[in-house]
């Protein structure tokens, strides 16, 4: 999947921007606060519809602006396609794909694949379970449609459910046999996200391992622990008849794979206990190169990488290897953000690999560097 150029308008900090990308290799520098992670963030919106930092879309939208337009033009497989986003404050979003408009949004997921790591990726070692569910499903709804959908009729049947729940515990009497309706509905998608899950780690944990031993030259052994709030092959109705009254007075429900967790290991401790930030930042390299790997290897060719502030908590050495690691697939385009260039520019001669420099200063693109 390649990126050949991306136009903005009003999104974020800027009021206009045309971004062409003609390497394999691009690097974004520019002082911090310039812009350089909101390109990347509408990049990332052309793939998921969705901002990866802000939920709320009028936070997307440049101060005083009602609306805002992104434009970006692709290539995947040899095919080109055109994703063009337009939003009205209020709330009215429209997402095209080559000309055509979504009526639901789930269709465009997976066309074109995508991978973002940046600082906030630590939440996915020290945050809640929710962010680390949130990487099993962006990467399984990517290339898997029957998770995606299993997802959807899932969390639907679960949203049902839990606001049954808060109208009995404010008093209205309890329906049993709705709320196993509602959680044999959760079963049977249930079973299938979890099963994809659990085939998904096992694929992961041996490129995850392999990319971590690349990017950190040491001994380390990292892992991956998923905790299920349940057996896949378990009886999600009769654990919710169990704890009926739990869940009525939490005004949701206790059990199901929307508790499941994962925890990044090393050496079979949690690195959320025990690790350092330099190796809680190659932990998440690792994962999330192991996740383009997995990717690549179910879709024929790599996907799209974007890396935000890579030299963050990565020493020289590391980054490096990381480079050399992406170098070594001909097909993969990367994009880079950075704020010092001189470093960028050493570590691409230095593994002698072509980079294009765009410099970015508050809210515009200035000129290839």
């Amino acid at each position: 999947m390649r990126i050949h150029r991306l136009s903005l308008y009003q999104y974020k900090n800027y009021e206009a921007a045309d971004v062409h990308f003609e390497t394999a290799f691009t690097c974004l520098t520019g002082p911090n606060g310039a812009g350089k992670t909101n390109l990347l963030d509408a990049v990332y919106y052309c793939s998921f519809c969705r901002s990866a930092r802000h939920s709320v879309e009028d936070q997307n939208l440049m101060h005083g602006r009602d609306g805002f337009r992104i434009h970006g033009r692709f290539e995947h497989q040899g095919h080109p396609l055109e994703v063009e986003v337009r939003y009205r404050r209020g709330g009215t979003k429209e997402v095209l794909c080559s000309g055509e408009r979504y009526t639901r949004l789930a269709d465009h997921i997976g066309r074109l694949p995508l991978v973002l790591t940046g600082p906030e990726d630590m939440a996915l070692v020290d945050g809640y379970s929710e962010e680390r569910r949130r990487f099993l499903d962006s990467a399984l709804s990517t290339v898997d449609r029957s998770y995606l959908d299993a997802l959807l009729r899932y969390n639907r049947a679960l949203a049902q459910r839990n606001a049954a729940l808060r109208r009995y515990r404010e008093g209205q009497p309890a329906d049993p046999l709705l709320l196993d309706s509602y959680s044999e509905h959760m079963q049977t998608s249930g079973a299938l996200i979890q099963a994809l899950r659990a085939q998904f780690l096992a694929e992961l944990l041996p490129l995850f391992a392999e990319c971590y031993r690349l990017i950190s030259r040491q001994a380390e052994s990292p892992g991956l622990d998923w905790v299920a709030s349940f057996p896949s092959d378990g009886d999600l109705v009769a654990l919710h008849r169990r704890d009926r009254q739990r869940d009525i007075g939490a005004g949701r429900t206790g059990s199901g794979p929307h508790r499941d967790d994962l925890a990044l290991l090393l050496d079979g401790h949690p690195a959320k206990l025990l690790g350092s930030q330099g190796q809680k930042k190659t932990l998440l390299y690792a994962l999330r190169l192991a996740q383009w790997l997995w990717l690549g290897g179910k879709l024929g060719s790599p996907p799209l990488l974007l890396l935000d502030d890579v030299f963050d908590k990565l020493d020289r050495a590391r980054v490096e290897s990381l480079f050399s690691l992406l170098a070594s697939h001909s097909a993969a385009q990367v994009l880079i953000s950075d704020t010092n260039l001189n470093r960028v520019e050493e570590v691409f001669r230095s593994i002698g690999v072509a980079c294009q420099s765009i410099a970015v200063e508050p809210g515009r693109i200035v000129a290839p560097a």
